[in-house]
């Protein structure tokens, strides 16, 4: 990846928070459009996952194709869950086909839509994003190398260079369900208020976990399409060595006579 691309994916999560964070203070009409239900980051999260979908799907097709059967299954339950994600972030799109959905379901989610994650406490929701940002910001590298099985290392956990896209989510859930709580009992001067975020500032959060997920996923992508033409499973992932570059051959006439014909070793 060129470095100038590279430091602007680096940056681009800081300028999107702290862009966001500025229009809360100079346009709250607008700011309150892009993080509402259905509204800019919402349709934005569903894209980065429903991207990722096919790119992951493909991948495990590749791996399992050519034996490499752990990868390509776990890949294959990444994409699942990636499709999951992507019909959960829009309630399956319960408003664009204007469907009530069961009714069983909706009478105990939070938000009254046709999806399953709200059914889960939101310490257990949020908890679950704590965990997947730990996981990309740093965690996932240090647990997968410890696993010998689970190899490249890189198509199991985030790089360094996707820090940033991890960090915001695991910043704002910890702030939120701990720092902020724990805060308002440790000084009783602040009060809520002192403490208190943007309103559903969590959507430009999910936002930038989502968009993680998808370079992390086309990070991998490329490493497996830069691999040996016509085996995109070996290659730079997979150290092959000199006789397995190569079809062995016997050796011919030319070969036999030529071996004759040298001197005894003396």
């Amino acid at each position: 990846m060129p470095g100038r691309l590279s430091s602007i994916l680096f940056w681009l999560p800081l300028a999107v928070v702290v862009g966001q964070s500025v229009l809360y203070l100079t346009y709250l009409n607008g700011y309150l459009w892009s993080v509402g239900e259905d509204g800019a980051y919402e349709w934005a999260t569903f894209a980065a996952y429903a991207i990722a979908v096919p790119v992951t799907g493909i991948l495990a097709w590749r791996w399992l194709r050519h034996g490499f059967r752990l990868r390509g299954a776990a890949y294959l339950v990444f994409t699942l869950g990636l499709f999951f994600i992507a019909g959960e972030e829009i309630s399956w799109g319960q408003r664009i086909f204007n469907f009530a959905g069961p009714e069983v379901l909706v009478e105990r989610n939070l938000q009254n839509e046709a999806n399953l994650h709200n059914l889960l406490g939101r310490l257990a929701l949020e908890g679950a994003y704590i965990a997947l940002g730990i996981w990309g910001i740093g965690l996932g590298r240090v647990v997968v190398r410890r696993i010998s099985w689970l190899r490249p290392v890189h198509a199991f956990a985030p790089g360094r260079e996707l820090f940033w896209w991890f960090f915001p989510v695991f910043a704002y859930y910890v702030y939120v369900d701990y720092l902020a709580p724990g805060l308002a009992l440790a000084i009783p001067a602040l009060g809520e208020n002192d403490l208190a975020l943007p309103p559903r500032f969590q959507e430009p959060m999910e936002f930038l976990l989502g968009v993680g997920f998808l370079l992390f996923v086309l990070t991998v992508w490329q490493r497996d399409s830069s691999s040996q033409p016509g085996n995109p499973a070996v290659g730079a992932w997979e150290p092959r060595t000199s006789a397995s570059r190569a079809p062995l051959q016997k050796p011919g006439l030319v070969d036999q006579v030529a071996q004759r014909e040298q001197p005894p070793p003396k």
